[in-house]
């Protein structure tokens, strides 16, 4: 109970600007030796295949069991069991394209390959989702394309060009997986997607591996370890920060920090086998590396222009009610001022009328007696009746307050509704 409530609490903490890099920094940090740990494995490729994804399958399992309960997770799967199938085939297929990939490649050249994701996944968005894509944004994707040529162009033979086809296979279905769970979450946003990463490595990818000719019982203690290392540790803790820490920066600012994969990766390689980078993923790492480097600080200056637009119409919005609050304000209260005076000045002039009648004299005493007496009856039923009147005014003004105050929290309900609605564009972008 504790730890579900510990881990619940972490997935729905709302982070800052500050700690959502924090994390992202920490989720990327941790994968970058994630091709390292691949190549120190002496097993097989299809070995290395069955235990990695077996142990990162029971892991995501139990976080997925304790996040979201049995029950929700199995109402999931059966309402949405079409779109969980397709997705789980997505996931199985990317995921072993990346073991089998790095194991058989050079971890420069496959983490090169990778490093197009962001370019794909823009590209299918335009294909499935139908969203618009900016110039600069089609021209990364050209220069992109390009540049995962050069690497395949570049002495590719044998077991290499198998280890390179599997990346680019990798390259493709991982944001195509992304892009169909995005679809998924738009039309359905109760399903849960969780299982598909589960179901793939810890059942399909077992099987499929036995079928290469798996031998789960040859590694050794060594090997163990870091097959442990890889489904225990960097798969689910890269898996959690690289989920939650997007969700408070821009996809932009997200895309650039994991660049340091593709930089980080070879390194931990080179420092630990002395492996070298072939020529052409150099050329074409560096040309793809600068080309998602400038395409990433364009939408970051692009997401800071429109933030600093929608800021400043929603103070041009605040303003202009402020002004017509004044203004109406305004010739209200000159109104019920104007209706005061002459209300007061009503008052007295039918007090001086009365004054003089009672004072003129010309009839007889007892008349003018019985006339005051009227008179004395008349002035107090017409003074209240101004009286009424002038409170029946006065609340006008209250009513007026009121309705300013109404216009207030409908401008701060509009501004509420503004920042939710970025928010939303933010978590899509994302």
């Amino acid at each position: 109970k504790i730890t579900t409530h510990v881990l619940t609490a972490v997935i729905m903490v709302h982070l800052s600007g500050t700690q959502g890099r924090l994390l992202v920094m920490i989720g990327v940090l941790v994968v970058t030796p994630d091709t390292l740990l691949v190549k120190l494995s002496s097993c097989s490729a299809p070995t290395l295949l069955f235990w990695r994804q077996l142990f990162s399958g029971i892991a995501v399992g139990t976080a997925a069991m304790l996040l979201e309960g049995p029950g929700r997770l199995v109402h999931s799967v059966r309402t949405y069991w079409k779109e969980t199938l397709v997705n789980t085939i997505i996931w199985a297929v990317s995921t072993a394209s990346f073991a089998l990939g790095a194991a058989l490649a050079p971890a420069a050249t496959v983490l090169v390959i990778l490093a197009a994701q962001s370019l794909v996944a823009a590209a299918l968005g335009r294909v499935v989702l139908h969203e618009r894509l900016p110039l600069p944004t089609l021209a990364a994707i050209g220069v992109g394309f390009i540049a995962v040529i050069i690497v395949f162009a570049w002495d590719v033979t044998g077991a290499t060009a198998l280890g390179y086809s599997l990346a680019g296979v990798c390259a493709v279905t991982l944001p195509l997986y992304m892009v169909l769970v995005r679809r998924i979450s738009q039309h359905h946003p109760d399903a849960i997607m969780l299982p598909c990463l589960v179901f793939g490595p810890a059942g399909i990818l077992p099987l499929f591996a036995l079928a290469l000719g798996a031998e789960p019982l040859s590694p050794t203690p060594l090997d163990f370890l870091w097959l442990c290392l890889q489904g225990l540790v960097v798969c689910p803790v890269a898996f959690i920060a690289l989920t939650l820490g997007p969700r408070s920066i821009p996809a932009a600012e997200v895309s650039l920090m994991l660049l340091l994969e593709t930089v980080l990766g070879p390194v931990w390689v080179w420092l630990a086998l002395k492996e070298t980078p072939p020529h052409g993923s150099a050329i074409g790492g560096s040309l793809l590396i600068a080309t998602l480097i400038a395409h990433s600080l364009w939408a970051l200056n692009r997401e800071r222009k429109r933030r600093i637009s929608a800021r400043a119409s929603s103070f041009a919005i605040l303003a202009q009610g402020d002004e017509r609050s004044k203004e109406r304000e305004g010739g209200k209260s000159e109104e019920i001022d104007l209706n005061v005076v002459e209300m007061n000045a009503g008052v007295e002039g039918r007090e001086n009328e009365l004054q003089e009648e009672s004072l003129a004299g010309v009839a007889p005493s007892h008349v003018v007696d019985t006339e005051m007496a009227e008179d004395d009856v008349t002035f107090p039923t017409e003074a209240q009746q101004l009286d009424n009147r002038k409170r029946e005014r006065e609340p006008d003004l209250g009513g007026f307050v009121k309705e300013r105050e109404e216009e207030n929290d409908d401008k701060v309900a509009l501004l509420d509704q503004e920042q939710s609605l970025e928010e939303r564009s933010q978590r899509r972008g994302d």
